[in-house]
């Protein structure tokens, strides 16, 4: 049979855990931000400066930067002022902006799909395009190398039958 507790040791022990729960949460905290709102905050601002990056360099289009960036500041904002998001999240008439962000986030995965979709069937219709133009370019060409063949041998058969 177990032993029965003292009530005194479970309030001691139950102190004990609150008091190292508060201390975790302190330390895992810095200057009111906890360590998932630093992460996503360095993902949003690390890849916003890729998007302003890739844009420089070519790779990405003025509108591309700007519908990223749009969607970055938003998510580096809701990390940084979690308030904000349940404060729109409570004007859209979602309980919370946890509801918000998961409900951005599918429409987001969503858009990035039919995006995705559509510009591998362009590529994929360029490439049918460069496919169809090379063979027939191979095609025109062997039907020249043909005809020089033939006007070639055609030249030297004659050379041949004067000679003789």
């Amino acid at each position: 049979m177990p032993e029965p507790v003292n009530p005194a040791l479970q309030q001691l022990a139950f102190f004990a855990q609150g008091t190292v729960r508060k201390a975790t949460e302190k330390a895992v905290q810095v200057e009111g931000l906890n360590v998932l709102q630093i992460i996503v905050f360095s993902i949003g601002a690390f890849l916003l400066l890729t998007t302003w990056y890739a844009k420089i360099r070519g790779r990405a289009s003025l509108g591309e930067a700007l519908r990223w960036s749009v969607v970055l500041l938003a998510v580096c904002s809701f990390a940084l002022f979690p308030k904000l998001s349940t404060r729109l999240a409570v004007f859209l008439g979602y309980n919370n902006g946890r509801f918000l962000a998961l409900y951005a986030s599918v429409i987001v995965l969503f858009v990035c799909v039919v995006l995705l979709y559509s510009r591998t069937r362009k590529l994929s219709r360029e490439i049918t395009l460069l496919v169809r133009q090379i063979a027939i370019q191979r095609g025109h060409d062997a039907i020249e190398d043909r005809r020089r063949d033939q006007k070639l041998d055609a030249r030297s058969g004659d050379q041949d039958s004067c000679s003789v």
